[in-house]
């Protein structure tokens, strides 16, 4: 599946929970993106979540085989 998906702003962060949307960036990328992300927009957070998961092959829990 994480070859043929991406998370994108508008198609899966603007979507969910800012909560979920600062799970993914944590898991993918490490704690420490979280804290300067946690202050953004929602719009702000969900682009630059897209551009910080990009290539990771991150999937959501439902996605997951």
């Amino acid at each position: 599946m994480a070859d043929g998906w991406q998370p994108t702003a508008d198609h899966f962060f603007m979507r969910v929970k800012r909560e979920q949307t600062l799970e993914a960036v944590a898991t993918a990328t490490g704690a420490k993106e979280v804290v300067s992300l946690s202050k953004m927009k929602k719009g702000e957070l969900a682009a630059e979540a897209e551009k910080r998961l990009a290539g990771t092959r991150w999937l959501p829990h439902l996605l997951k085989p």
